[in-house]
């Protein structure tokens, strides 16, 4: 089960994109959002095992050509997915570095229903209650006037 909150209020996750280019100056003539998403362990599991061995087969790599561990996940010896969820750390380097976006992408908007918001960046992951949650900010269309991003 996927939920989606945007500023606090409910809202269906078909609504909501991560676009394939960067809202950059597109963003001056947008409102600003925080999200929160909540994405139920095993759907996480079963949709990013795959990118998940892919994303440390690369890493592995980087590794190996720099000299030694890059980054904290590196210095954990790339535990399996499963056991990421145990060091919270892990978890948001995971997915807000690495695999958010694609995550969001197999979780929100299904390419039918109209958009009404976009995904900026994912700046937080944590796993709370057998959930991963992910927030991050958002746009929606404005009327040209910049607003600030809320707390």
């Amino acid at each position: 089960m996927t939920t989606l909150q945007i500023d606090g209020s409910a809202v269906s996750p078909l609504e909501f994109c991560d676009p394939e280019m960067s809202l950059s100056s597109a963003r001056s003539g947008m409102i600003a959002h925080r999200f929160e998403i909540a994405i139920d362990w095993a759907e996480v599991v079963d949709a990013t095992t795959t990118a998940y061995g892919e994303l440390i087969r690369e890493l592995r790599g980087d590794d190996s050509i720099c000299g030694g561990p890059q980054d904290d996940l590196a210095r954990a010896d790339y535990p399996p997915l499963d056991e990421v969820l145990q060091a919270p750390p892990l978890v948001d380097l995971v997915f807000t570095a690495y695999l958010g976006r694609e995550l969001l992408r197999s979780q929100t908007w299904d390419r039918v229903t109209p958009i009404r918001y976009w995904l900026d960046e994912v700046d937080n992951a944590t796993y709370e209650a057998g959930n991963l949650i992910l927030r991050g900010a958002c746009y929606s269309q404005g009327d040209g006037v910049r607003r600030p991003l809320r707390a």
